[in-house]
């Protein structure tokens, strides 16, 4: 039996920084400039059962057009691919990386933080996003997440990533700010 779940699409990169207010910019476009957590952009309806991960990016990446005879990119995806080559470089990757992306997981029904005091819609943080080990990506998204109900998942262009960790926040960048 099929179980269909619907999941939440979002992107990120890095807030940029604003040297004339001497501090980062936390909304999701900034004048032309993006940056931050997008709020959710897409919608999917995959069964986490048996959906992998690699699955997952086809989905998000292809759908079927002309009575399924050809595939093209998703208006979703395209919009990803302005978004990775607009977005800031912090580490300063090579053109070949820039479009490539990693997926990182964003659990909405835990976050602790809301609005208006406790009151009203959850407000994801960023730093709670856990990005998905490329060796799990043939999984099943159910066993590597668990349950997605309440499960964003978002698209994170890898040049947003520590070129030497991997890791999306380093823990010497957090002590320094």
């Amino acid at each position: 039996k099929i179980m269909k779940t619907y999941i939440h699409l979002r992107m990120y990169s890095h807030p940029t920084y604003n040297p004339a207010k001497n501090q980062h910019e936390h909304s999701y476009y900034v004048g032309h400039e993006p940056g931050g957590l997008s709020p959710r952009l897409g919608l999917l309806a995959i069964d986490p059962t048996i959906t992998t991960f690699l699955q997952l990016r086809e989905h998000i990446e292809e759908t079927e057009g002309d009575g399924g005879r050809i595939r093209k990119r998703t208006l979703f995806f395209q919009e990803f691919l302005f978004f990775m080559e607009r977005c800031s470089n912090p580490y300063g990757y090579g053109k070949e990386d820039l479009k490539n992306y990693r997926i990182g997981v964003l659990r909405v029904g835990d976050v602790a933080e809301t609005k208006n005091g406790g009151d009203g819609e959850a407000v994801p943080n960023a730093k709670d996003i856990k990005l998905i080990r490329e060796d799990v990506e043939t999984e099943p998204i159910f066993e590597v997440v668990g349950d997605v109900l309440g499960t964003d998942f978002v698209l994170i262009p890898s040049c947003q990533l520590h070129p030497e960790t991997g890791r999306l926040f380093d823990a010497d960048e957090e002590e320094k700010k």
